[in-house]
């Protein structure tokens, strides 16, 4: 074999060679990338996870395990439509396995709180029996739990899943909701303290965190959270809510007057804005103005207590003892009619099914002019029974179709 030939039989095997590695390599990184994806899931990051995934499926293009992790995704950031549409489509091409696709489109039905009673079974005993996908479907239970107001049981998941994934930061959010839901306060700022030191960037929580603090009037603990958030999202309503309830506390009524003004202009019927805001004027000696924002307040909210309450006495102020007393009346009932809401809300704990208590309650709710929770209330019986006379009466009041779970 001549000199040449030699040479380009040896550039021929390089080059076989060097397609292979590269080949190799690309294998080995978009495997690290899907690993990686199935890491951030454990971890509660469901964003770095959509970006592990994207990398990985630029290698593996036809794997059936992207496709079902990107249906996963959808889900687990709450693309409820995108995850049936995927999952549509999976079902079509006959890719997936029929296992993991069955077991996807029943985590799809639990995390909106509509499995049957045989399907809620089902998957508690995947757990029971340590399926490899246990984590994602305590997931899905915890979700359709919280939307049924099934907190025990919320619960009781959320114990067993951070058993076994700890820093999985979605489910200690999901705890802290549990916790805000039971009227657990301290247990809920501890455990929203906690995700904090694992994602400290994460202003979301940190505003949820201001909030709570406000409302709780720990303006001292407030301190650490809300100056930051004034830095960088002085725009936001809710940063504005809890930041001029902050400077109102601290005495500096001008920058707090500043603050919910901006928050007015972008939502005008917030109740704990123009709460927050009629005080202000109150004690800026603006008693005419102290009532419009509070009337304001009282009709946004009519049985807001706290608003009715701060009428009375901005009423008192202009010398209107008569009606002021009317609405001391007025606002110790809507007090009573809110107790009596965390009593059936109590009570629904261990009669999570009943569909009596849930009409209750969510007509009750719209009686306070909360609508949104009302239906969501309203629309829960009709999940466990159907044909309820008095929540479709009161859904239809309001003009929402009933929907046939």
């Amino acid at each position: 074999m001549s000199r040449r030939w030699k040479i380009g039989a040896a550039l021929l095997l390089l080059s076989i060679i060097g397609a292979a590695a590269f080949s190799a390599g690309r294998y080995w990184w978009a495997d690290w990338q899907f690993r990686a994806c199935e890491d951030a899931v454990r971890h509660g990051d469901y964003v770095q996870a959509k970006q592990h995934l994207k990398a990985c499926a630029t290698v593996w293009t036809s794997s059936w395990r992207c496709q079902l992790w990107k249906i996963r995704l959808a889900r687990l950031t709450g693309q409820i439509d995108d995850a049936e549409r995927l999952l549509l489509a999976a079902k079509l091409r006959q890719e997936i396995p029929h296992e993991a696709l069955r077991l996807e489109n029943s985590l799809l039905k639990a995390q909106q709180g509509l499995c049957d009673g045989y399907e809620e079974e089902r998957l508690r005993n995947l757990v029971d029996a340590d399926h490899p996908d246990a984590p994602l479907i305590l997931h899905a239970l915890v979700l359709g739990y919280l939307r049924l107001y099934r907190l025990h049981d919320a619960q009781d998941c959320l114990k067993v899943w951070l058993e076994a994934e700890p820093d999985n930061v979605d489910a200690l959010l999901q705890l802290g909701k549990s916790h805000e839901r039971l009227i657990q306060s301290r247990l809920a700022m501890e455990t929203y303290q906690h995700i904090l030191k694992l994602k400290p960037d994460d202003d979301e929580l940190r505003i949820r965190v201001a909030l709570l603090l406000v409302a709780g009037n720990q303006i001292p603990e407030a301190t650490a959270h809300i100056e930051p958030l004034l830095e960088r999202h002085r725009a936001d309503p809710r940063v504005q809510l809890s930041a001029g309830i902050y400077r109102h506390s601290q005495g500096k009524l001008d920058d707090a007057a500043v603050l919910l003004d901006d928050l007015l202009k972008q939502q005008p019927n917030n109740v704990r804005g123009l709460v927050a805001r009629g005080k202000i004027a109150m004690q800026q000696n603006q008693p005419q103005a102290a009532r419009d924002y509070l009337e304001r307040a009282v009709k946004a909210g009519p049985k807001d207590f706290q608003a009715i309450f701060a009428l009375a006495q901005c009423l008192n102020q202009l010398g209107k003892d008569e009606e002021a007393a009317k609405l001391q009346e007025q606002a110790k009932r809507a007090q009573e009619d809110m107790n009596r809401i965390t009593d059936l809300t109590k009570t629904l704990q261990s009669r999570p099914n009943d569909p009596d208590l849930r009409c209750q309650i969510g007509t009750m709710l719209l009686s306070f002019g909360d609508e949104r929770e009302g239906r969501l209330w309203l629309e829960s019986a009709l999940r466990f029974d159907p044909q309820h006379a008095a929540a479709r009466k009161a859904l239809a009041g309001i003009g929402a179709a009933p929907s046939n779970p």
